[in-house]
């Protein structure tokens, strides 16, 4: 199995199962939301080929393919939260992306706005301010990141495939700070495969504090 570059400050989880098939594929070569209760790509193979494809709730695909710069995502804090069974083959080429960054949920209104959002890891304290504790699973997350003052958590991304082929990224990193106030926490990311290859690279990052009196960073996700 090649190395695949696991960028992990946040909750990622990795199981190997085993089990796939292969079928015809529906191509979508434009921009595309599926809601929860929309089945009309279920158990079939999908291609999106240059687009972004949005999908919210549990569905199941027998192949996925992400090619030509294209984005794998879901709506941002949706209660249904992404969650797909690849019967066969995922592969996410180079130039292309499973991207939940900063699709979780904004900064508690009882929490200071200059210190970091709190997840799998802590948030960056600001002076005497404290961030909340850690929360959620290691070995199941499922949960949204918690943002700053500057936008919001990472996203949370469930992924089950007979193969994964990991060649591009998946992110659900937490947003930065641009200016002064804290950053949010990475979310969540739970892969489960028979095999995992490729050279790409899997985060739930935190985002990154300004130096100086500006703001705590984001806790890991």
């Amino acid at each position: 199995m090649k190395a695949v570059n696991h960028f992990i400050q946040g909750v990622v989880a990795i199981v190997l199962w085993c089990c796939f098939s292969l079928a015809s594929a529906e191509v979508i070569t434009q921009n595309r939301t599926v809601e929860a209760d929309d089945l009309s790509l279920d158990n079939q193979g999908v291609v999106v080929d240059g687009a972004t494809l949005t999908i919210n709730g549990t569905h199941r695909f027998a192949s996925l393919e992400l090619k030509n710069g294209a984005t794998l995502t879901h709506s941002v804090e949706v209660e249904a939260k992404l969650d797909l069974f690849i019967e066969g083959v995922l592969h996410v080429d180079s130039s292309s992306s499973v991207n939940a960054n900063a699709k979780g949920k904004p900064r508690p209104s009882a929490a200071h706005s200059y210190v970091g959002g709190s997840y799998g890891g802590r948030g960056g304290f600001y002076g005497s301010n404290q961030s909340d504790e850690e929360f959620g699973s290691y070995t199941s997350p499922t949960d949204y990141g918690v943002g700053g003052s500057a936008g919001r958590g990472g996203g949370a991304v469930k992924l089950t495939a007979g193969e994964m082929k990991l060649d591009g990224r998946i992110q659900a990193d937490g947003s930065s700070v641009t200016s002064g106030g804290g950053a949010g926490s990475g979310g969540s990311v739970w892969l489960s495969a028979n095999t995992l290859s490729g050279a790409g690279a899997i985060s739930a990052s935190g985002g990154n504090g300004r130096s100086g009196n500006y703001g705590g960073g984001g806790g890991g996700g």
